[in-house]
Parts: C-alpha cells; structure tokens; sequence
C-alpha cells in the first residue's frame, strides 16, 4: 500500500477517533490506542515526526501531566494501605495528533463524521425519554424522577456536555457556505440536541446551550438570527421543563457538602493534594456523602495541591491566549477555515462553563475529547507560529544587508 493511500487512511482514522466519544468509554479508548498504534507504525516506515511531549506549546501540559503522576506516587507512599490510587491518564490525547496531519484534516469532514457518529446516542436518548414504561411510572410518582437520557456514554451529565461540544462545531459551520440539505440536517441535530439536554434537566448542559447560543449571535452577524431563536427555544423550554418536572434542591445541597467537605481537605493536604482519585477515602465531618466536588479547579487543588493547581492554571491561560492567537488571524489561516477555529474556540468556553458545575479532568471521556481539541488548537498555533518565523527570517537579512 503507498504512502498517499495509508495516510488518507490515517486521517480517516483520526475522524473516527475524534468523533468516538458519542459512541461510549469502550469505543472511544480503543479508537484512540488503534489511531496512536497506526501513527507509530507510519512514523517508523516514512520518518513522520510525530507530537513530542516536550514541544514547543506541549510543556505546560507535560509539566500538568507530571505532577498528576507525581502526586498519585506520593498519595500511594503516604497511605499505602489505602486503594491503589490512579491518575488522570486520558490527558495523554493532547499529544496524539502528529503535527503533518493537521495540514490534512478536511474539516467539513470532520464536522460530518462527528455529526454521523452521535445520531445512534441521540436515537438512544430519544427512545429513553419517550420509553411508554418509563411515561406509565411517572404519572404515578411523580415525573420528578423521571430518568435522564444518557445516550450511549456514561451519564446523562456527559451526555448532555458532549452535546454542547457538537453544537460548538454545527453553529460554527452553520455561518459557513453550506447547501440547503446540509444545513437542514445540522438544524435537526441541533433541535434535538436542545431537546434531550432540556428534557434531560441537566444544569450545566442547559446553560451550556444558552451561553453558546448568546455568543454566537453577539461574534457571528450571518447567524445572529438563528441563535437568537435557538437562545429564546433553549430558555422557553427549560423554564417549561423545571416547572413541569421540577427542580432537584437535594442535588444542590449534596454538591454544597462536596464543596465543604473538599475545602477541609484542601487545608489539611494544601501542597500536593490528596492524589487523584482518593475522594471518597477521606469522609469529613460525620458526612454520610463522599466524593469529589463539581468544580474542576477545587478538584484539581484538593488532589494535586497549589503545585498542581499553579500549574493547571497556566495551562489553561497558554490554551486561551493559543486560541486568541488563532481567533485573531483567522483570516490569513491557510491551514483551517474560520468556522473551524471559532468551533475550537467555542469548545474551549464550553469546557470552562462546565467546569465550574462539574470536575471535568474525572471524567475520561471528555477529557479525551477536550484534549484532543486542545491538541488540535495547539498544533495550529505553532503551525502559525512557524509561518510567522519564516516570513520573517528572509526580511530580517535583507535589511542587514
């Protein structure tokens, strides 16, 4: 087989890969360990540089990642009776894209491919909610425990969360040239992406949702009056649905005791943490409920210390100024279109909405999912980065001259 052939295959493989997380955890950690294993095997044949852990825009995260492990060792040191701790691993996607292959990507591909590969967890949520067993028990106790549609990932959190994700990519491309059906199809998507997050009663995905659909109006004038619509549809429907199935105080009162109970940690273990993983060792105050807070920030400095949440910071203001860089030259980008860089763009202020709900870096599967954006992001940085360099190295020794 020629080289042309397996690196179209190679891409196709990573469209798959990206796109796997609305088909559950299983899927998704074997596409990417088979796209990893695919790309060494090219790198060996043809000499294809693949993404080094220590370059040049990776070494924030390679220092995140470090002190995660570090941390883990030290947590299993210190109580070694205690479970084998774990770490957050499903960062290593942040390095799985060689740097050759982002020239490649056909982005309206992409977007495709991410759109085919989430219709059989979105038939699956609809058939959840529309379940006539499920409607037949909840009129007789009440619709207040109606179940969630969880779609073919963990919970219906994640998938509530994963959709919000999609809907960065289909509003983005919706600003775009596209034909008649096309667009239909992402209109439908998106209706019924709204619905099940709505209906679902999922917080975090609810204002995901209206946040996306207030920025997309205020940055992007062609779709202004559709996501004004889709922002006025989001807020009508939550507001029919909290009132309807009501609005769960328990669950606020159990995260309220997360929060206190991760704030007592953080001062009894202030430099390196808990290690990753360990909340549910460490009951507090006679609290009948374990486990870590829904916010990332609070998680991350309750296991892995101020070092860790020093360090995750910074990665996360190189991620946003990286992106900024991106979003500012967007339209001198050879490498992608401007839809696509304000979908990464809008992906990014997803993840930083839900993380103020939810502990993103304990979830596998979007932390995947997240990283391989922020893989992406970065690699078209120092792409531009490169560009700039070389545009300017020939001006600067003809002035010399």
């Amino acid at each position: 087989m020629t080289q042309t052939k397996l690196l179209e295959i190679r891409r196709w493989l990573f469209y798959w890969c990206f796109a796997s997380f609305s088909l559950g955890i299983a899927t998704q950690q074997t596409s990417f360990f088979l796209f990893f294993l695919f790309q060494v095997g090219l790198a060996a044949r043809y000499n294809i540089h693949m993404a080094g852990i220590l370059d040049k825009g990776r070494r924030m995260g390679a220092l995140l990642l470090g002190w995660i492990v570090v941390a883990a060792l030290i947590a299993q040191a210190r109580q070694p009776d205690m479970k084998q701790t774990d770490f957050h691993w499903a960062l290593v996607s942040f390095w799985i894209l060689a740097p050759a292959m982002v020239r490649e990507i056909q982005w309206e591909r992409l977007h495709r491919v991410l759109l085919v590969l989430s219709v059989p967890g979105i038939l699956h949520s609809v058939y959840w909610l529309l379940q006539p067993a499920e409607i037949a028990h909840a009129l007789e106790i009440g619709f207040s425990m109606y179940p969630r549609a969880e779609g073919l990932v963990s919970n219906a959190i994640t998938n509530a969360e994963g959709l919000a994700i999609l809907a960065c990519w289909s509003l983005a491309r919706l600003s775009s040239k596209l034909s008649p059906r096309e667009r239909r199809l992402i209109l439908i998507h998106l209706l019924f992406s709204i619905l099940i997050v709505v209906f679902s009663r999922v917080r975090s995905g609810i204002l995901g949702f209206s946040v996306l659909m207030f920025l997309t109006a205020l940055f992007s004038e062609r779709s202004r009056r559709l996501s004004l619509i889709g922002l006025g549809v989001t807020i009508v429907l939550s507001i029919g649905a909290i009132a309807f199935f009501g609005f769960n105080m328990a669950s606020i009162e159990e995260r309220m005791i997360l929060i206190r109970n991760s704030l007592k940690l953080w001062v009894q273990h202030p430099w390196v943490g808990i290690g990753p993983d360990r909340f549910t060792d460490y009951p507090l105050g006679g609290e009948t409920i374990t486990g870590h807070p829904h916010n990332t920030w609070l998680g991350i400095g309750v296991e892995t210390g101020i070092v860790g949440i020093v360090i995750y910071t910074l990665f996360i203001i190189l991620l946003g100024h990286r992106l900024w860089c991106l979003f500012r030259d967007r339209k001198q980008n050879p490498d992608v279109p401007d839809w696509a860089i304000r979908a990464m763009c809008s992906c990014f202020v997803m993840y930083l909405i839900f993380g103020i709900f939810d502990f993103n870096f304990a979830d596998s599967e979007l932390l995947l999912f997240h990283g391989l954006h922020w893989g992406l992001a970065t690699q078209l940085w120092r792409n531009r980065f490169e560009e700039e360099n070389r545009e300017e190295k020939p001006k600067g020794r003809k002035q010399a001259a």
